[in-house]
């Protein structure tokens, strides 16, 4: 269920909040342009951060977001219903400013603030406006 809720996030859901700590560290922040494999996925309970292992399609590749150099943006999700494996692309932009993420597509835009950017791990958490539940994204850098 939360796989759908993701891809309806990039793909065809309304406007959608991140929210995140601020970053007081002097570092520079490492490129966020590149692959980035789902990883785990999760939510707030007491205001307790629960992961769990997100679940990509058996037998297909991993369903993963690409930050493109010139602000191209590609959600791309894996299907294992029909042999081989579908592809889903949704393509879109994205921009970065500070922590703040915002990607558009299908008309739609979601503005992200980012909680951990490093060489590795992307981890995002957003509020879905439209049942209010606080969701957690890790994404980790794809090696291929």
């Amino acid at each position: 269920m939360k796989k759908i809720i993701t891809i309806l996030f990039l793909a065809v859901s309304s406007s959608v909040m991140f929210t995140a700590c601020s970053d007081d560290d002097a570092t520079p922040t490492p490129e966020l342009t590149g692959k980035w494999e789902f990883f785990q996925e999760g939510t707030l309970v007491n205001g307790q951060e629960v992961f769990e292992a997100y679940e990509h399609a058996s037998g297909c590749a991993k369903d993963n977001f690409e930050f493109l150099a010139g602000g191209v943006f590609k959600s791309n999700f894996y299907d294992n219903f029909f042999e081989p494996c579908e592809l889903y692309s949704v393509p879109g932009n994205w921009t970065k400013a500070g922590n703040n993420l915002t990607i558009s597509v299908l008309g739609q835009t979601a503005t992200a603030e980012i909680l951990i950017l490093d060489a590795t791990t992307l981890k995002v958490r957003y509020v879905d406006e439209e049942d209010g539940e606080t969701y957690i994204d890790i994404l980790k850098r794809a090696t291929n």
